[in-house]
């Protein structure tokens, strides 16, 4: 019944309500069964809900779909509130008769979904969670009634009840941690960053390194990639690039995060300059602008490929100027600005893009010397905020490359610090 309706229903279905009951099986009550088998019949009207597509994968022409096997699913409105993940497939079947190679069943198009926090918590009854009867579509719940994901949800509202029973003298209830509000975002980061603590997942990636966190570092950039991840801001790159054990490939230029998609961050990968652009500017909720047939923003950046609009927004809007001299990759014309977007990305570049995406364009501390070193010293001012997590601080040594990791902890030390920063424009402090 549920995938009858979903067909009759689903917009990619073309709406094709002529698909229904058997006209053959019992007349007397209009087509419709004697008796109906219902796995899940109730549910809540939560805060949130979770559907079907919070855990289809994407198709490969759709942003962040992987060419292979498909991407990650969507990010719905609620993902910010992600305390668990979808562990099983939705177990509904196809209408059809006929199997192909793909088995017509949804557990062939399922991905690893995201499971808001306000899906467990009923819109008329304060302080309430119901991990089981959650709030979902018939297909979205298909994957959440699976035992695993039942048995997180349980462990996650009862780590809600006691994590604002020892915050109750700071005047929160339940209800705070779903709040669209200022305070209630931040409280919703500090439960968030309760459960990554005691080993809960709200993002899932396949890095060995984040299995089984061993060191601060990697317990940083776990935490960190599972935020940037619910947030929208990067998520990882295609399984397509490593073997079935997850041990790497050769080396090879990567392609679009949001191209491929897929569950592995790249832990210990280096970054490139489009990467680095497009999740910055993620994280700076900016918008891409479209680029027009034969634009092009720089000599190497042309309309066709995959970093043409974040490049275009970028350049518009003053965060990227390009080389003019000593440019580090192969161009037909020395003279003409490059930007050199599948070029490795190292701290000082990386650092220019954040400072200047997240905090809009803040003013820098006139230093004579190196480029970079205005760079330099305003990440020296705000030293412990922006820096903390990682192994080596980029002001140690600006030219080197940052791995996918890095990226993530210095990505997410910057929103957080955006966060609590009245006078965006003089994060910097002065001169």
């Amino acid at each position: 019944m549920c995938s009858l309706y979903h067909v009759q229903q689903d917009a990619g279905s073309n709406n094709n309500k002529s698909i229904g009951l058997t006209e053959a099986e019992d007349p007397l009550r209009g087509n419709f069964p004697a008796r109906m088998y219902v796995r899940e019949g109730r549910r809540i009207n939560g805060k949130a809900t979770f559907f079907g597509s919070d855990t289809l994968k994407r198709k490969a022409n759709e942003p962040n779909g992987n060419l292979l096997n498909g991407g990650r699913p969507k990010l719905s409105e609620f993902a910010y509130q992600g305390v668990g993940i979808t562990g099983y497939t939705m177990d509904t079947h196809g209408t059809s008769p006929i199997e192909d190679a793909a088995g017509k069943y949804l557990d062939t198009a399922t991905g690893v979904g995201v499971v808001p926090l306000g899906a467990m918590m009923p819109n008329d009854i304060p302080n309430m969670f119901v991990p089981l009867a959650m709030s979902s579509s018939a297909w979205g719940y298909t994957t959440l009634r699976m035992d695993p994901v039942r048995a997180n949800m349980g462990q996650v509202a009862a780590l809600a009840i006691k994590f604002v029973k020892d915050n109750e003298s700071k005047n929160i209830t339940t209800d705070t941690l779903v709040k669209n509000t200022t305070d209630g975002k931040e409280w919703l980061v500090k439960f968030q960053t309760y459960l990554l603590e005691k080993g809960g997942k709200i993002f899932f990636y396949k890095d060995n390194e984040f299995q089984n966190p061993n060191d601060e570092q990697q317990k940083k950039a776990h935490i960190a990639a599972q935020f940037l991840g619910i947030w929208g801001v990067m998520s990882g790159y295609g399984v397509s690039k490593y073997n079935e054990d997850n041990t790497y490939l050769a080396p090879e230029k990567l392609q679009d995060i949001y191209k491929q998609g897929g569950y592995i961050l790249g832990y210990g990968q280096n970054f490139n300059r489009a990467e680095m652009l497009i999740s910055s500017l993620n994280g700076a909720h900016i918008s891409f602008k479209p680029c027009l047939d034969g634009e092009k923003p720089f000599q190497d950046v042309a309309t066709d490929q995959w970093y043409c609009k974040p490049v275009k927004t970028a350049k518009e809007l003053g965060f990227i100027t390009g080389y003019t001299k000593h440019i580090p990759c192969k161009v037909d014309n020395d003279k003409n600005p490059a930007f050199c977007p599948e070029e490795n990305v190292n701290w000082a570049e990386t650092a220019s893009m954040v400072l200047k995406t997240i905090f809009n364009n803040p003013t820098l501390p006139m230093v004579k010397g190196e480029w970079y070193e205005r760079i330099t010293k305003c990440l020296g001012n705000k030293k412990n905020e922006f820096t903390k997590g990682l192994s080596v601080p980029p002001i140690d040594n600006p030219l080197k490359n940052l791995t996918r990791a890095d990226a993530a902890i210095f990505l997410f030390n910057a929103i957080e610090l955006r966060k609590t920063t009245d006078e965006p424009n003089n994060i910097c402090g002065g001169n």
